[in-house]
C-alpha cells in the first residue's frame, strides 16, 4: 500500500532482501514533536505536530551520504534589505509547507510504521504490528539528508526558472535587470522575493506554486525572528529583534532587574583564571545556562544588534571553563537589553547604496 510520501511493505520480505545483500536499509523509529509558531510580537499563531524520523539511528555511507545544506547569511539578507529600501523594491515573503517531504531520496529508507497509523488505515488485516514498515518514497523530516535534498529540489527549480545563485551566497538569487529585477533571499523553507513590480513578484510565487505548496505572507514584516518596518513613501527601512530580545531576558530571568547603560565594563578583564577553581565552584557553575546565554546573544549581535558584539565575543572565549564572573557579565548584557530591547537598525533609502569605508 502506498500513502503519499510513504509505502508499506511487509518487514519479512524486507529482511531477506538485508540478509541476501540486496538491500542495506534498515527501520529508523519515528517520534512527533509538537511546537508553535509565533509572530513579531511574539503571539501565540498556531500549533503545529509533524511525524519525523530519529535519524540518529542512519548510518553513514549506508543510509545517507552528504547533509550539508546552505542558507542565505544574514549579512545578505540586510544587504538585499538595504537595497530594497535605497532602489524602492517592493518585498513580500512566502513559506513553503512542509518542504522537506517535497524531496526524491537516493538511499533506501526503512521507517517504523507510526502509532495509530494502522488504525487510520484500516490495516486490521495485517497481522502483527511489527510485520508491516513503511519505504519512504520521499524524504521525511528527521533523517539526515532531508535539508539538503530539500536545498537542491528548490535550488534547481529556481535555476529552471531562469535564477543564478549569487557567489558571494548560493542562497541570494537575481534575475532579470532594471524594472524586471527579482532578488530572492531563501532560508530553508522561508523566501523574501523582491523586485520593483509586483506583477513580477507575482509571477515568481506563480512559478513556485507549480510545484510547491505555500503560504502567501504577502508584504515582508518578520523573518527569522527580525521584524521588518519598511516604509516605501519615504525610503525608510528598520529592522530589529523585538521579540527575540524580551524572550531571552524572560528566560534569564531578568525582567525586574535594574536596566544597565552599557554592555560591558570596560575595565572589566576576564580571563580563564576567573573559572571555578574548587569542586564546589564546578558543581555551582553546572547550574548555570552560560552556553545558552551566549548562543541566544550571538544570534541576535548576528542579526540586528552589533552594539552587543564585542561583548559578546569576549564572553564567547569561556565556554569551556565559565566561572560566577563570566556569568555575571554575561547577565549585564541581558540587563542592557532590557533597556535598549526597542533599538533597531535604520537604513536611509534616500542616501543611495553607495559604500562608504571608514
Amino acid at each position: 500500500m502506498e500513502e503519499g510520501n510513504f509505502k508499506l511493505i511487509g518487514i519479512a520480505h524486507c529482511k531477506q532482501d538485508v540478509e541476501a545483500g540486496t538491500k542495506t536499509g534498515s527501520p529508523a523509529p519515528d517520534r512527533m514533536p509538537l511546537g508553535i509558531c509565533r509572530n513579531e510580537r511574539g503571539e501565540v499563531t498556531r500549533y503545529k505536530a509533524r511525524l519525523v524520523a530519529k535519524g540518529y539511528s542512519q548510518r553513514h555511507e549506508i543510509d545517507y551520504e552528504e547533509t550539508y545544506a546552505p542558507v542565505a547569511y544574514l549579512n545578505s539578507i540586510r544587504a538585499v534589505l538595504a537595497k530594497c529600501c535605497a532602489e524602492g523594491f517592493e518585498i513580500e515573503q512566502c513559506d513553503v509547507d512542509t518542504a522537506f517531504l517535497y524531496g526524491k531520496l537516493d538511499e533506501e529508507i526503512y521507517m517504523e510504521l507510526p502509532e495509530g497509523l494502522r488504525e487510520l488505515l484500516t490495516l486490521a488485516d495485517a497481522g502483527d504490528e511489527e510485520d508491516v514498515i513503511c519505504l519512504l518514497l520521499q524524504s521525511m523530516y528527521g533523517v539526515k539528508q532531508a535539508s539538503r535534498v530539500w536545498n537542491e529540489t528548490i535550488d534547481g527549480h529556481l535555476k529552471g526558472m531562469g535564477f543564478k545563485a549569487a557567489d558571494a551566497d548560493p542562497c541570494v538569487y537575481t534575475r532579470g535587470e532594471s524594472d524586471d529585477e527579482c532578488i530572492v533571499c531563501l532560508y530553508v523553507d522561508d523566501m523574501l522575493i523582491a523586485s520593483r513590480d509586483k506583477g513580477v513578484i507575482a509571477s515568481v510565487k506563480a512559478g513556485i506554486a507549480e510545484k510547491f505548496r505555500f503560504k502567501d505572507l504577502r508584504r515582508a514584516c518578520f523573518i527569522l525572528g527580525i521584524e521588518i518596518d519598511y516604509n516605501m513613501d519615504s525610503k525608510t527601512l528598520g529592522i530589529s529583534q523585538r521579540a527575540y530580545t524580551e524572550s531571552i531576558i524572560k528566560k534569564f530571568g531578568q525582567e525586574n532587574a535594574k536596566s544597565s547603560l552599557i554592555p560591558l565594563d570596560p575595565i572589566l578583564h576576564l580571563t580563564k583564571d576567573d573559572g571555578p577553581q574548587t569542586e564546589e565552584d564546578k558543581t555551582k557553575m553546572k547550574s548555570r545556562t552560560y552556553r545558552s546565554l551566549i548562543g541566544s546573544l550571538i544570534y541576535l549581535a548576528c542579526g540586528t544588534r552589533p552594539d552587543i558584539s564585542v561583548a559578546v565575543a569576549k564572553l564567547s572565549r569561556f565556554l569551556e571553563n565559565h566561572g560566577e564572573a563570566h556569568w555575571n557579565a554575561g547577565i549585564k548584557v541581558v540587563r542592557y537589553l532590557l533597556k535598549t530591547k526597542k533599538v533597531a537598525i535604520t537604513s536611509d533609502g534616500l542616501l543611495g547604496t553607495e559604500l562608504t569605508a571608514y
